[in-house]
């Protein structure tokens, strides 16, 4: 969360993601009611938000902010969990991050924990002047900016809705698989040597190694890996004996396997008629979570040091906002980036067991180095992060 995205959100209205709340609550009740709805929601959004700190006129919905400093009902994210915790047997993960004096309340479900609900009753104390009381196994929702009032439940249509979300019922396979992968402990190895796995909730659903990938001449892999240890494979996942995609991976005797990692353009001049390369992983794709399911599941070792230039030579972003985010920035600032002056002191002398073949892969590599010293790690991309 930063700056950017509070602004974003503060542009809309109300939905079945996003509610606003002037002040902390006074009673415990209804701080739990409004959790509960919004976390049984069948937003497809696997982020919702409670700000609190901001009053949205119910008929301008115009936005006023009101400071939470100070409020003597504020509480941090341990104790939301722990009351949480008090009347629930599973709870959504909560998060919380103050921007402009302005709690965020972050709530990220499990789908595979839905519904939400209580294990016993959950009333306002007395001296909370509210009337709120959540009967134990009652099951609230949200729909659009409603919440379910608490004299009653959802209905049975978006009962079933909300199952048909737990059991990905009517998401793709792709889009199933892309979860399945971090689930480590739901798949069952049937060949080690060919990484051949199937997942246990759906049997006819696996992964395993292809033949050799007809593309292997990925030049990072010449300049960042001893290619002459280097293995060039798919992987595939196949679905009732039917493949359904293929991801290009490479595996070397040191660092086990990896996916080949997403390729995107940078602009360095103002007619956009000269661009390099960077590479990059967007957490909750599909590729990525191969990658943690290659480097979980078959080697137990999922060390991805952003710190290390030499050993991970792309970077690994939040969620596409946060990808286009660094791109603009990044095309901002290099537009007048001259590859020929920076590679006059470029200090080559400190790779000398790298392989280039060519002009170009000597500039994507001189390019890629430039750009993770030069936006990565400094206030460039901090200020995306922040």
């Amino acid at each position: 969360m930063n700056k950017e995205k509070l602004d974003e959100l503060l542009q809309q209205t109300e939905t079945d993601y996003l509610d606003f709340n002037q002040e902390w609550y006074h009673c415990n009740a209804d701080l739990v009611k409004d959790i509960l709805c919004l976390s049984n929601s069948l937003s497809e959004q696997k982020e919702r938000y409670l700000i609190i700190g901001v009053y949205e006129n119910p008929d301008t919905k115009q936005k006023e902010k009101h400071s939470v400093i100070k409020n003597e009902y504020r509480k941090n994210a341990e104790k939301v969990r722990s009351l949480l915790i008090d009347y629930m047997d599973m709870i959504p993960n909560i998060n919380i991050e103050t921007i402009d004096e302005i709690d965020i309340l972050i709530i990220k479900p499990n789908k595979n924990d839905l519904p939400y609900i209580l294990n016993k009753e959950c009333k306002a104390k007395q001296d909370e002047k509210s009337g709120t009381q959540i009967p134990k196994d009652s099951i609230y929702g949200r729909f659009i900016s409603n919440n379910t009032p608490q004299n009653k439940v959802v209905s049975k249509d978006y009962l079933t809705k909300l199952f048909r979300l737990k059991y990905n019922l009517d998401r793709s396979l792709i889009e199933k698989t892309t979860d399945y992968l971090l689930e480590f402990d739901n798949w069952s190895s049937i060949n080690d040597y060919n990484l051949e796995s199937y997942y246990i909730y759906e049997p006819l659903l696996y992964i395993k190694k292809s033949d050799t990938t007809e593309n292997n001449e990925y030049w990072f892999l010449k300049t960042w890996i001893n290619t002459k240890e280097t293995f060039y494979n798919a992987i595939s996942i196949e679905y009732n004996n039917k493949i359904i995609e293929t991801i290009d991976c490479f595996s070397t005797s040191k660092n086990g396997w990896f996916v080949v990692p997403e390729a995107e353009i940078i602009s360095y001049n103002e007619d956009n008629t000269d661009g390099l390369r960077f590479w990059y992983f967007i957490k909750d794709t599909l590729k990525y979570n191969l990658l943690c399911f290659l480097k979980k599941k078959i080697v137990n070792d999922f060390k991805l040091n952003i710190e290390s230039l030499r050993e991970l030579p792309f970077i690994i972003f939040e969620n596409k906002e946060e990808f286009e985010n660094f791109k603009k920035i990044a095309e901002s600032k290099f537009t007048k980036f001259d590859i020929e002056d920076y590679e006059k002191n470029f200090e080559y002398s400190d790779y000398k067991d790298i392989t280039i073949n060519d002009e170009v892969e000597y500039k994507d590599f001189v390019f890629q180095n430039f750009l993770f010293k030069k936006v990565y790690e400094t206030k460039i991309y901090k200020d995306i992060k922040n």
